[in-house]
């Protein structure tokens, strides 16, 4: 009696299914996250996944290896990265400050870029408001000006901010270690702004000292 030999998948098919299994894997965020941590099941993530694109077993298996080597290289060049950037950046802590978000129209535009007040810590700017942070006396004055045009404000904060080196403009991931180290901690951020090398958070004051501690830690600050 003859066997027959197993066919295999054509290369064409081959780069299909490593194609919709990188592509399937890339969507979704609790796969990729799991497998960087290494806690991943690959061989289940195999099986869902061959099932979802209507690869084989095999070619789903060996896609998900494969990708998963690239995935953990990639990830480990980054997190190494990033620790240099945070290691070398320098943290400020600045104390009682007032956050004001206005409306964005021709009359706050026009106010926000006329301010003399060289002690406005942070002024943003997006298609729909404009949020200035600042000392609360300084706030007050713009509060006052356009009292009609003000969304909200918010008192007894503080600014945390991260000086770093300019590195950081070409390395993803140091923005969002900030947050991820502040989130572990269970530190509600009010506004944050990024502004070339310079990272800022603000947080409420009941928050700032545990803040400060965990952006020392993320930065590898000893503490005495």
């Amino acid at each position: 009696m003859k066997h027959r030999k197993k066919s295999l998948p054509s290369p064409a098919l081959a780069v299909s299914a490593a194609s919709r299994i990188a592509d399937a894997l890339a969507a979704d965020v609790h796969y990729a996250k799991a497998i960087e941590l290494g806690i991943a099941n690959l061989s289940a993530i195999a099986q869902q996944l061959a099932e979802k694109t209507g690869c084989s077993p095999l070619a789903a298996k060996v896609a998900v290896a494969r990708w998963a080597r690239g995935r953990k290289a990639a990830a480990t060049a980054v997190a190494e990265r990033t620790r240099r950037i945070l290691s070398r950046s320098t943290l400020y802590l600045q104390n009682d400050v007032a956050v004001l978000v206005l409306e964005n129209n021709p009359l706050t535009h026009r106010a926000v870029f006329s301010l003399q007040d060289e002690r406005i810590l942070s002024i943003v700017i997006s298609a729909r408001s404009i949020t200035l942070i600042g000392p609360p006396e300084s706030i007050a004055q713009v509060e006052k000006k356009l009292d009609s045009h003000f969304l909200k404000r918010l008192d007894g904060l503080c600014l945390l901010q991260l000086s770093s080196t300019q590195e950081i403009e070409d390395v993803p991931g140091v923005y969002a270690a900030v947050l991820d180290a502040l989130a572990r901690r269970g530190i509600n951020v009010l506004e944050t702004s990024s502004c070339y090398t310079d990272t800022n958070v603000v947080v409420r004051r009941s928050d700032a000292v545990k803040a400060f501690e965990a952006l020392e830690d993320v930065c590898g600050k000893v503490r005495d």
